[in-house]
């Protein structure tokens, strides 16, 4: 029986990381129904160096802290959404280093950079060069243009989020005729005609961008 283990994001500062993360478990689910699937999360390593401890401390505490992925006995390791970057590779890399160590495989699935620049391509490709048995399936067009050079296993794809809706189904609301505005800390336009709807302004990060 294929082992499938999806690395998982920190949805708790970020509700955007569980639309893809629930995402990809639906398109794995889908591709190998046969297959145990196992959450393993990205979260520790990365809590420990942008959390509250102190800049001086993280490298000490990122070291001794520990995640699943870097001991679990799995074929496969699934990770989506924004880890195409240099911040991921700092956080979870080890993680994934120790994986393939033991002879685990790799899929970016609907993965995306974050700053699109010839730096992170170069950055994260020797990264990936590391890992062995990879592939890569994009979200979006420049994230194929930027590693197609670099990757050998790569395809441009989409975004994991669009499998959400196949996943969960929420609940109809008693609360007709609203708009939800999203634009964190940015400044909301002017332009967007509410039309006598009521308007929730939300947030993508569940700490109010304090992290």
């Amino acid at each position: 029986m294929l082992k499938i283990g999806i690395y998982t994001g920190c949805t708790a500062t970020n509700v955007g990381n569980a639309f893809f993360d629930m995402g990809a478990k639906q398109f794995i689910q889908e591709a190998f129904p046969s297959a145990k699937l196992f959450i393993l999360g990205g979260v520790t390593h990365w809590m420990f160096n942008h959390s509250q401890v102190p800049p001086s401390q993280q490298q000490k505490y990122s070291i001794n802290s520990l995640e699943m992925a870097e001991l679990a006995k799995i074929d496969l390791i699934v990770f989506a959404g924004m880890r195409m970057c240099k911040e991921f590779v700092d956080n979870n890399g080890r993680s994934f280093l120790s994986a393939a160590k033991r002879g685990v495989a790799f899929l970016g699935l609907g993965v995306g950079a974050s700053e699109y620049t010839n730096f992170e391509a170069k950055y994260y490709s020797d990264f990936l060069s590391k890992l062995g048995k990879v592939a890569i399936i994009t979200r979006d067009d420049n994230t194929y243009s930027m590693f197609k050079e670099y990757v050998k296993n790569i395809v441009s794809g989409i975004d994991c989020a669009f499998a959400l809706s196949r996943y969960y189904e929420p609940p109809h609301l008693d609360f007709p005729n609203y708009d939800v505005v999203t634009f964190d800390s940015s400044l909301i336009p002017t332009s967007i005609d509410h039309e006598g709807r009521d308007i929730l302004y939300a947030h993508h990060n569940l700490l109010g961008g304090v992290v």
